[in-house]
Parts: structure tokens; sequence; C-alpha cells
């Protein structure tokens, strides 16, 4: 234990018994740097699949082998698509990197833990008739959605929240400056995914 101390290894082993889930709690109020979204998606995976496996279990407690084994339950059971095994592995890696940062653990058990590859997705494009086709199958409110989709390269959050003033007629040209997302339920207002994001289209 001296030895740990000199070296700042040492861990109050009283810190590691609480709970994946409080810990869990804890983690999600104080983190800052995430986009809404982003962060959101994090808490649903934490609520949906991490604190049903693990939530009782004291961090201290949680082995890299428990770990091992989630991910490949996950895996096994064919429920789950390999890119959402990767990015609950991902989510789970975080929440136990923290408890590190905060000294409740030495070290995370989610180090050395292979996770899926996410694998590529053959995209599929529409032809231009097809585009014209399926404006014509939504019927004349949502024509123009179909064909901007199609044509402008804009994210499906950028189109939900493009707004009449962003769109001029007579430039031909659509500036985005924000998109609307979906956030537990409700809808709620915020900047491109990406700094490059505001843009004339």
């Amino acid at each position: 234990m001296e030895v740990s101390k000199a070296r700042g290894e040492w861990v109050d082993p009283a810190l590691g018994r609480c709970t994946f889930a409080t810990w869990a709690e804890e983690w999600a109020a104080t983190v800052v740097d995430l986009r809404p979204s982003t962060r959101d998606r994090d808490v649903r995976v934490v609520r949906v699949h991490l604190v049903p496996c693990f939530g009782d279990v004291p961090v201290a407690k949680i082995s890299n082998p428990m770990v091992k084994r989630f991910i490949a339950d996950m895996l096994a059971t064919g429920d789950h698509a390999p890119a959402t095994v990767r990015k609950v592995g991902q989510i789970l890696a975080k929440v136990m990197r923290s408890a590190v940062d905060a000294g409740l653990i030495a070290r995370s058990p989610c180090d050395g833990v292979r996770l899926p590859a996410e694998g590529r997705r053959e995209m599929r494009f529409l032809t231009a008739e097809q585009v014209t086709r399926l404006a014509g199958a939504v019927g004349p409110e949502w024509e123009a959605l179909v064909y901007t989709a199609a044509y402008a390269g804009l994210r499906w959050g950028e189109l939900a929240g493009l707004r009449p003033e962003r769109v001029d007629l007579g430039r031909r040209t659509i500036t985005v400056v924000e998109q609307l997302n979906e956030l537990s339920g409700h809808l709620e207002w915020g900047p491109p995914k990406t700094a490059a994001g505001r843009r004339a289209v």
C-alpha cells in the first residue's frame, strides 16, 4: 500500500464499492464535452444495455473477463449488429475510464477488450427516375423534401431543421446554420454536426 501511494497508484477500496448504476448516473451528470444528441445516445445505451447487466455490481468488482463475456454474449444472441455492440463497448469503456480518472479504480476493466469491427454497409443510391417516383408517391406536401434530400446533400437533422428564410430561390441556395434533433422524445435545435457543416449549398 505504501509503495502504491508513493507511485500515486493507490486507490481507496471504499470508493470502488459504489455500484455501476450509481457511478453511471454520476458520470452522466458531469458529461459536458459531448453534443446533446451524442450525450442523449450515450445515456440511452447506459440505461438500456449496461445498467441491466452491471447495475448492481460494485465498480471495483467489474473485471476484464466480465466485460469480455458481456460483449461475447451480445454478439452471440444475434439481436444486435456488430456496430451496435461496438458502440455499447465504447460507451462502457468511457464510463469505466471516468471511474479511473475519479480514483474509484486503478485500471479500467475494458482495457485490452477487443470490440467487433463495425463493417462497411454497401450504400444504395436512387436513380433520378426513382427519386421522381418517390417524390410523386409521397404527395405534394413532402415532394420538395424528397428532392432536397436527394440532391442537396443535407443530413436528416439539417433537413428537419430547414427554415423558409434559409432558402433563397433567386440564388438557388440553401444556407445551413442549424439542425433539429429528437432528444429523449422532444425536439431540440442545435448547430450542425461539425463546424464545416455551416455552409451554403
